[in-house]
C-alpha cells in the first residue's frame, strides 16, 4: 500500500513506504497474520475489510464474491487507535510539517551571495531533512535507544551546516567537529547544548542506561523491557529538531529564503517569538494531557 497525493501520484517505493510507516494502521489476518496500511487510506472508507476479503480468497482460491459471503463477518474491524498515539502522532506531523514549509521557502538566487560554505550547509540540511521519520518510526517501534541515536546524528548534521556557512575552503570544512560545531550552533539554538547531552547517554549506553530497560522482581526472576513506548520526551525530541534544522536552513541561507519565519536575516539572531515555538508547545500540551489522563 502506499500514500497518493495530488502532488506526487506515483511515489518512489521507498517513499510510499516512509509514509505508509510513518502512520499506519493493521487487522489481524488469520491468513497472512497482518495487513498494514496506511491510516489515513482509511479514514471513511471500509477499505480495511475489503483487503482483508481479496486476501482469503487469494489465498483460499475462491472468488471474492464466495470470499465476501464467507468471511466478512469473522474479520474483526481494526480498533481505534488509543489517544496517546494519535498525540504522538500529531507532534510527529508538526514537527516535519514545519520542516516541509520550512522547504518550501527555500529558493536559491544568482542575485544573492553563494558561498562555499552556504552550498556545503543546504547541502547537508537537505540530505538530512528526512532524518527526523528515522527517529520517529524507531520510536513508535519502541527503540527509545536507538531513536535517540539517530536523533543525535541529525542534530549533529544541523550543528555542522550552521558552523560551515563561514567556510570559504574544502580545509576549513574538513577541520570541523561535531563538539565545536554543536558549541558554535548554541549561539543561535542554545537548547542544543543539553539536547546533545541527553540524546549521547543514549548513544554511549552503558550500565547505568541499561539497568533502566530490566528490573529483579521480588522472587528474583529478571524482567527484560524489549520496547517502551514513546511519550512525551520522545515527542520534545522530533518538535525541537525540526525547530532546529529550521533556525539552520535560514541562518546559512539568507538571500536564498522567500521568506523568514525563525531568525532575523538582518542580524541572524533566533527569533523568540517564532511561531513554531507556540504550536509545538500546543501538540506537546495535547499528549501531556493524554498522558496524565491515564491513556497507555
Amino acid at each position: 500500500m502506499a500514500i497518493l497525493d495530488d502532488d506526487d501520484p506515483f511515489p518512489s517505493v521507498e517513499d510510499s513506504l516512509r509514509r505508509t510507516l510513518e502512520d499506519m494502521r493493521w487487522i489481524s489476518h488469520p491468513a497472512v497474520g497482518a495487513i498494514i496500511y496506511p491510516a489515513g487510506m482509511a479514514a471513511h472508507t471500509d477499505l480495511p475489510q475489503k483487503l482483508s476479503i481479496a486476501i482469503a480468497s487469494t489465498v483460499l482460491g475462491v472468488s471474492l464474491a464466495h470470499a465476501e459471503r464467507t468471511y466478512k463477518h469473522a474479520l474483526s474491524p481494526p480498533g481505534e487507535p488509543k489517544e496517546k498515539h494519535v498525540a504522538f502522532v500529531g507532534c510527529y506531523q508538526t514537527a516535519s510539517g514545519h520542516i516541509e514549509e520550512a522547504g518550501a521557502r527555500f529558493r536559491s538566487t544568482p542575485d544573492a551571495a553563494l558561498t562555499l560554505g552556504m552550498f556545503a550547509a543546504s547541502i547537508a540540511l537537505h540530505r538530512v531533512n528526512e532524518t527526523l521519520s528515522s527517529a520517529y518510526i524507531l520510536y513508535k517501534l519502541g527503540q527509545q535507544l536507538e531513536g535517540d541515536t539517530i536523533a543525535r546524528y541529525m542534530l549533529e548534521q544541523v550543528a555542522w551546516a550552521y558552523t560551515a556557512r563561514t567556510a570559504e575552503s574544502h580545509e576549513e570544512l574538513d577541520k570541523i567537529k561535531s563538539h565545536s560545531a554543536i558549541s558554535a550552533f548554541k549561539k543561535i539554538a542554545p537548547a542544543a547544548g543539553p539536547l546533545y547531552g541527553r540524546l549521547s547517554q543514549s548513544t554511549h549506553a552503558g550500565n547505568s542506561t541499561h539497568r533502566s530497560w530490566f528490573d529483579i522482581t521480588p522472587e528474583g526472576r529478571g524482567v527484560v523491557t524489549t520496547r517502551r513506548a514513546p511519550g512525551v520526551a520522545q515527542a520534545t525530541t522530533l518538535l525541537t529538531l525540526a525547530d532546529m534544522w529550521v533556525l539552520a536552513l535560514e541562518a546559512t541561507q539568507i538571500g536564498h529564503m522567500l521568506s523568514y519565519e525563525a531568525i532575523d536575516p538582518a542580524t541572524g539572531t533566533a527569533l523568540e517569538d517564532r511561531a513554531f515555538l507556540t504550536s509545538s508547545q500546543e501538540a506537546l500540551d495535547r499528549l501531556q494531557a493524554v498522558v496524565d489522563g491515564g491513556d497507555p
